[in-house]
């Protein structure tokens, strides 16, 4: 009952997240705009004038969005993303893993991974949980996996992108991607309610399998 009470409190919490993230800029956005409104109307009229803060930001929000449609600002936005944030560490660091996690959010769950799998990774004692995002097919028939290896709190600080073939892999076929997240995002507190934990048992012990068998 409780583990069911946290795994809801946490699927909320990464529900709304990112929509608290995006009105807590815009509030602070607004407070800073309004403030300076609110000074140039006091000063030149004497009077201030309501509502000026909201008409300054969606006006900011307008210019920001008609420019970023031109080739310049374009090209300054992925300079600033891939040569100037990138150096700035903490913000960063921040700055790439929201990114990250914004876009995977925003694309549908067959555009961004298709099937979640366990990897052993680092070693054979350690199961990793990764998404695939692509398969290569070879003319031999052998099928490789291109494996992402999110991370938490922070997803840019997994290993990059890697090839694996497909029977090195162990698909978690009863497993949606959407819970493979939440699995990411709570360090483990939440475990997907389909998980086949026989097949993850066999793959850490497989000695005892093979003596079973025997």
């Amino acid at each position: 009952m409780f583990s069911k009470f946290i795994k809801y409190v946490l699927i909320g919490v990464v529900t709304v997240a990112p929509a608290a993230v995006v009105c807590y800029l815009a509030y602070q956005l607004f407070s800073y705009l309004d403030g300076i409104g609110q000074w140039i109307f006091l000063n030149g009229l004497g009077n201030e004038i309501t509502g000026v803060g909201w008409i300054l930001t969606i006006t900011l929000l307008f210019i920001v969005g008609l420019l970023i449609k031109k080739t310049p600002a374009v090209r300054l936005l992925t300079w600033l993303e891939g040569y100037f944030i990138p150096k700035v560490t903490f913000f960063g660091s921040v700055y790439k893993s929201l990114r990250q996690f914004l876009d995977s959010m925003a694309k549908s769950s067959n555009q961004s991974f298709s099937k979640v799998v366990m990897v052993k990774w680092p070693d054979d004692q350690h199961l990793t949980l990764g998404f695939v995002t692509r398969e290569y097919h070879f003319p031999t028939g052998n099928v490789a996996y291109c494996v992402e290896y999110l991370t938490t709190p922070n997803f840019t600080s997994g290993m990059p992108p890697a090839l694996v073939r497909r029977e090195d892999t162990i698909e978690l076929k009863d497993v949606a991607v959407r819970e493979g997240f939440e699995y990411v995002i709570s360090a483990g507190l939440v475990s997907p309610e389909k998980l086949d934990l026989s097949v993850i048992e066999e793959a850490l012990w497989p000695e005892e399998q093979n003596g079973s068998q025997s």
